[in-house]
Protein backbone atom coordinates (compact mmCIF):
# COMPACT_ATOMS: atom_id res chain seq x y z
CA UNK A 1 0.00 0.00 0.00
CA UNK A 2 2.82 2.45 0.52
CA UNK A 3 4.43 4.44 -2.28
CA UNK A 4 7.36 2.73 -3.98
CA UNK A 5 9.96 4.70 -3.18
CA UNK A 6 8.25 5.58 0.66
CA UNK A 7 11.67 4.02 2.80
CA UNK A 8 9.59 1.47 4.36
CA UNK A 9 8.07 -0.21 0.91
CA UNK A 10 11.09 -1.72 -0.20
CA UNK A 11 11.61 -3.72 3.55
CA UNK A 12 7.77 -4.00 3.58
CA UNK A 13 7.92 -5.49 -0.28
CA UNK A 14 10.83 -7.54 0.57
CA UNK A 15 8.82 -9.69 3.50
CA UNK A 16 5.89 -9.89 2.11
CA UNK A 17 7.50 -11.52 -1.24
CA UNK A 18 9.42 -13.84 1.57
CA UNK A 19 6.31 -14.63 3.06
CA UNK A 20 3.72 -15.18 0.09
CA UNK A 21 6.99 -17.94 -1.04
CA UNK A 22 7.52 -19.37 2.53
CA UNK A 23 10.69 -18.09 3.37
CA UNK A 24 11.34 -16.84 7.05
CA UNK A 25 13.14 -13.81 5.95
CA UNK A 26 12.73 -11.42 2.78
CA UNK A 27 16.19 -9.30 3.43
CA UNK A 28 18.08 -12.23 1.09
CA UNK A 29 16.55 -10.46 -1.87
CA UNK A 30 16.80 -7.12 -1.85
CA UNK A 31 17.81 -6.45 -5.29
CA UNK A 32 15.38 -8.21 -6.72
CA UNK A 33 13.07 -6.23 -4.29
CA UNK A 34 14.18 -2.99 -5.27
CA UNK A 35 14.25 -3.84 -9.25
CA UNK A 36 10.48 -5.12 -8.80
CA UNK A 37 9.78 -1.43 -7.26
CA UNK A 38 11.34 0.11 -9.91
CA UNK A 39 8.99 -1.44 -12.13
CA UNK A 40 6.21 -0.48 -10.71
CA UNK A 41 7.00 2.67 -10.16
CA UNK A 42 7.57 3.35 -13.60
CA UNK A 43 4.59 1.41 -14.84
CA UNK A 44 2.02 3.14 -12.52
CA UNK A 45 3.39 6.40 -14.39
CA UNK A 46 2.38 5.72 -17.56
CA UNK A 47 -0.74 5.04 -20.05
CA UNK A 48 -1.45 1.01 -19.55
CA UNK A 49 -1.60 0.68 -23.20
CA UNK A 50 1.98 1.91 -23.80
CA UNK A 51 4.35 -0.61 -22.95
CA UNK A 52 4.63 -4.15 -23.83
CA UNK A 53 7.42 -5.22 -21.45
CA UNK A 54 9.32 -3.28 -18.91
CA UNK A 55 11.83 -5.95 -17.52
CA UNK A 56 14.43 -4.06 -14.63
CA UNK A 57 17.43 -6.16 -13.08
CA UNK A 58 20.36 -4.94 -11.19
CA UNK A 59 23.86 -5.96 -12.07
CA UNK A 60 26.25 -5.05 -9.83
CA UNK A 61 25.07 -2.43 -8.55
CA UNK A 62 23.40 -0.82 -11.79
CA UNK A 63 19.95 -1.16 -13.65
CA UNK A 64 19.49 -2.90 -16.60
CA UNK A 65 16.33 -1.68 -17.95
CA UNK A 66 14.76 -3.23 -21.34
CA UNK A 67 11.51 -2.28 -22.58
CA UNK A 68 9.48 -3.10 -25.18
CA UNK A 69 6.70 -1.30 -26.59
CA UNK A 70 2.83 -2.06 -27.81
CA UNK A 71 2.67 0.65 -29.82
CA UNK A 72 4.62 3.80 -31.12
CA UNK A 73 4.63 6.54 -28.40
CA UNK A 74 3.74 10.11 -28.89
CA UNK A 75 6.21 12.55 -28.57
CA UNK A 76 4.49 13.64 -25.02
CA UNK A 77 4.50 10.02 -23.89
CA UNK A 78 7.93 9.07 -24.87
CA UNK A 79 8.63 12.45 -22.67
CA UNK A 80 7.22 10.82 -20.13
CA UNK A 81 8.72 7.85 -20.31
CA UNK A 82 12.15 9.01 -20.30
CA UNK A 83 11.32 10.82 -17.42
CA UNK A 84 9.52 8.79 -15.37
CA UNK A 85 12.76 6.22 -15.95
CA UNK A 86 15.20 8.88 -15.18
CA UNK A 87 12.81 9.49 -11.72
CA UNK A 88 12.93 6.15 -10.78
CA UNK A 89 16.75 5.15 -11.71
CA UNK A 90 17.51 8.11 -8.86
CA UNK A 91 14.92 7.55 -6.54
CA UNK A 92 15.95 3.25 -6.71
CA UNK A 93 19.96 4.32 -7.38
CA UNK A 94 19.97 6.09 -3.30
CA UNK A 95 18.30 2.58 -2.15
CA UNK A 96 20.75 0.74 -3.38
CA UNK A 97 23.60 2.89 -2.00
CA UNK A 98 22.09 2.48 1.29
CA UNK A 99 24.22 0.59 4.01
CA UNK A 100 21.73 -2.31 4.36
CA UNK A 101 21.42 -3.40 1.28
CA UNK A 102 23.93 -6.34 0.36
CA UNK A 103 23.68 -6.77 -3.35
Amino acid sequence: MLNPVHPDALIGRSHLGAVLEGRTCGCGDLAGTIADAFREFVLTRLPADLLDRLDVTIVQGEFKIDVGLRREPTETELERLNDVVQTAHAEFRRRLTEPHYAG
